[in-house]
């Protein structure tokens, strides 16, 4: 009996700490699925904080492409102006020309109209001077009447002959210094077309210089076609990001479904483990109906183990397959999480490369057009301060144009004070762009130092989550391991009290065969109580003796009352007193009444010994109780900071769904205004092209003058047509070309502030 109840106790301590283990596997189960939980929602805020910077990044694209629309407005307002400003000073430049020219030719006519006179005069002078000298020599060789053969007569000829021959060797000297003075006016009039030459070489220059700024501010407008192409592909990946971050929170859906299939489960096995617990406590209460039949209860127990072990085996299969499911699902979210972010990564490189070629793009066509500008203003400053010594020269041929020629100078000084502002003002734009750049990387460093306390912080609450998970999987770990030993200690007090009752019951078996023989040697005492009265007299002196001893062993036989807890010593006692019992049956003859009294006192020891077990198990079962009752208290605490984590895990998911609904429709409207933005864009960049187009007919229109120019230029100088409207020509050709070399240098200045984003970013923030 007692081997079928120890086996009894063994199956259900051993169905205890199966269930436990089993509970602990679960729960580590569970653990391991609300750690990958946890990964998941930090890989996801991860996610979430790369798209953020994506979108930042795509809103400073944006503000760039709306800063260099707002430039391109305040360029073509520029080139209207300046348009308007050529305009007029070329309109002024040809009236100039126009007076220069006809002073000039009216300058050529005078003074081809007095050296034709001074010839006239002076051969008229010659031919006076021949006939005077002619009408003296026939008045001489009249008076004197010499023959024309006389010498006389050759003397007045060879006279005449002489001052013939000095007048012309005068004349002849004449001619050189006319024919000196024509090679001299020749020699002018090649130079003057060589320097017209010059000018219109240097003007086409100029104009090669203009095409390439404007092919400079063609690639500058490709490059916001490529920055507007970028931020269409931010979009793009925006949207990915978007599709990314809803599948994660599909996964993370599914594994809070897993997640509360396995806290249903590791409810069930706590269920399971209290009906275990329930059928222990039955069996314990059955414990003294197994007594009475041990084979019946074994049979049953072995049953219920067998049934309970099948129900056990098959709930773990089916916990280690779904959990097996939770985790190869988890390994799948987990690497595509892991893919996703690998790929937000590389459009973030992508987009941050992006970023810096546009800068340094910006920055080589800023330098290219800073050195282009000082260029043009180099040259342009040469022209001007050709046609002011040109200008000087015709106020000096021709006082009447000095006004006119002292406007076009205070015209050309105002020219280059408003090119001198426009170089300051292009130092002061890259002053501010520099201001504005350092309180960009102020704010940058701000958001970053805030973004990392927000990191921070989400660090801390997923500790102090992670640390809450831990202390409650902690405190259950303690629960078990306190039910176990309990359950250990209540197996170990059946055993002991199983054992003190086995062994009681031997003792008492015992002492009621001892009693027997006891009984039996008093009643052989009685009869022979007769035959030793005789001895009675001679026993007198020993009764005494007796008497002390009998006090004696009485005490041994308290002790042995008091020692029956302890079988090993009373077992000792009992024997002693066996020993003494059989040294002193021969005394016992007179002492029947004693012996009695002895019997009384030893059933009222038996009778206290079993009141006193009684109690002791009364007590035993009032602190198993309250133990029970202390652990289904703890359980109910364990199960409400359950619900409350539960809640808490429910509030911060919806939050995170709030979170990223907000995210969404924000995404939503930033791309209906990036669509916007970008129609307006493309209206601005058909604009443009139409300018251009319009830039070109006027550059076509301009080669055309310029071919004309160079005609009536060979036609002026090469001698066969009048000069001075050719020189006109040329003159007007120079003072277009001056032109062309403003509006460059004006262009050069509108590509510089095209391409100065601090001016843009301080008028986006006006």
């Amino acid at each position: 009996m007692w081997f079928w109840v120890a086996l009894l106790g063994l199956v259900l301590l051993w169905r205890l700490f199966d269930d436990s283990r089993e509970n602990k596997k679960l729960r580590k189960a569970v653990r391991v699925l609300q750690e990958a939980e946890g990964r998941a929602e930090f890989r996801c805020r991860q996610a979430l904080a790369r798209l953020h910077e994506i979108e930042e990044a795509e809103l400073l694209l944006e503000q760039q492409v709306e800063a260099n629309s707002a430039t391109k407005d305040e360029l073509r307002a520029d080139i209207q102006r300046l348009q308007g400003e050529v305009e007029e000073l070329r309109q002024g430049k040809e009236a100039a020309v126009k007076a220069a020219a006809q002073a000039e030719l009216d300058a050529r006519r005078a003074l081809a109209s007095q050296a034709i006179g001074t010839k006239a005069a002076q051969a008229s002078g010659g031919a006076t001077r021949c006939r005077r000298a002619m009408r003296g020599m026939q008045a001489a060789a009249g008076r004197g009447g010499m023959a024309l053969g006389s010498p006389a007569a050759a003397l007045h000829t060879s006279c005449f002959v002489s001052t013939l021959e000095t007048e012309a060797q005068r004349l002849q000297r004449l001619a050189e210094a006319d024919r000196a003075d024509a090679l001299a006016e020749r020699d002018q009039a090649v130079a003057a077309r060589q320097a017209a030459d010059e000018a219109c070489q240097q003007a086409i220059d100029e104009k090669d210089r203009f095409l390439a700024q404007k092919s400079a501010v063609e690639v500058a407008a490709a490059e916001n076609d490529r920055i507007r192409a970028e931020a269409a592909a931010a979009g793009a990946a925006r949207e990915a990001a978007e599709q990314r971050q809803r599948a994660a929170e599909a996964a993370q859906a599914a594994a809070q479904a897993a997640q509360q299939r396995a806290e249903g489960e590791a409810r069930d096995a706590r269920q399971a483990q209290a009906a275990a617990e329930a059928a222990a406590a039955e069996a314990a209460a059955r414990e003294e109906a197994a007594e009475a039949a041990p084979a019946q209860a074994a049979a049953h127990a072995e049953e219920e183990r067998e049934q309970l072990q099948g129900q056990a085996e098959e709930e773990r299969e089916r916990l280690e397959g779904e959990l097996e499911e939770a985790r190869q699902y988890g390994k799948q979210v987990e690497e595509r999480l892991q893919g996703e972010v690998e790929a937000a990564r590389a459009a973030e490189a992508q987009a941050a490369a992006g970023r810096r070629a546009a800068d340094q793009r910006a920055a080589d066509l800023e330098a290219a057009a800073a050195a282009a500008a000082a260029e043009a203003q180099a040259e342009a400053e040469a022209v001007a301060s050709d046609v002011a010594a040109q200008l000087e020269v015709a106020r000096a041929d021709r006082e009447q144009l000095r006004q006119q020629v002292e406007a076009l100078g205070r015209e050309l000084q105002e020219a280059a004070f408003d090119k001198d502002q426009l170089e300051r003002e292009l130092e002061n734009a890259a002053d501010e762009r520099r201001q504005l750049q350092e309180d960009a990387d102020a704010v940058q460093a701000q958001m970053q130092a805030h973004k990392a306390s927000l990191e921070q912080q989400l660090a801390a609450a997923y500790q102090e989550a992670r640390l809450t998970a831990e202390t409650l999987g902690l405190l259950r770990q303690d629960r078990d391991h306190t039910l176990a030993a309990q359950a250990e200690e209540v197996a170990a007090l059946q055993a002991e009290l199983a054992a003190a009752r086995y062994e009681q019951d031997g003792q008492l078996c015992q002492l009621a065969a001892d009693l027997g023989a006891v009984r039996g040697q008093l009643g052989a005492l009685q009869r022979e109580r007769g035959g030793l009265a005789k001895a009675g007299g001679k026993l007198a002196g020993e009764r005494e003796g007796q008497a002390r001893e009998l006090a004696a062993l009485r005490q041994q036989l308290d002790g042995v009352h008091a020692l029956q807890a302890e079988p090993e010593a009373a077992q000792a006692q009992l024997d002693g007193a066996r020993a003494e019992l059989a040294e002193l049956r021969t005394s016992f003859q007179k002492l029947s009444a004693e012996h009695k009294d002895l019997e009384g006192q030893l059933q009222e020891s038996q009778r206290t010994a079993e009141a006193q077990r009684r109690q002791q198990e009364a007590r035993q079962t009032e602190h198993h109780g309250e133990q029970a009752a202390a652990a289904a208290a703890d359980k109910e605490r364990l199960a409400a900071e359950l619900e409350h984590t539960k809640q808490r895990l429910a509030e911060a998911q919806e939050a995170a769904a709030a979170e990223g609904d907000s995210m969404r429709q924000g995404n939503t409207r930033l791309l209906n205004n990036a669509g916007a933005k970008i129609k307006a864009m493309a209206k601005e960049r058909d604009g443009a092209l139409k300018e251009r187009d319009e830039l070109l007919k006027l550059r076509d229109e301009l080669l055309k003058d310029r071919d004309e120019a160079r005609a009536l230029a060979k036609l002026s100088f090469d001698g066969s047509g009048p000069g001075s409207p050719a020189a006109g020509r040329a003159r007007a050709t120079l003072a277009s070309e001056a032109e062309e070399v403003a509006a460059a240098a004006a262009a050069a200045a509108a590509a510089a502030k095209a391409l100065s984003p601090r001016r843009t970013g301080a008028r986006t923030e006006a």
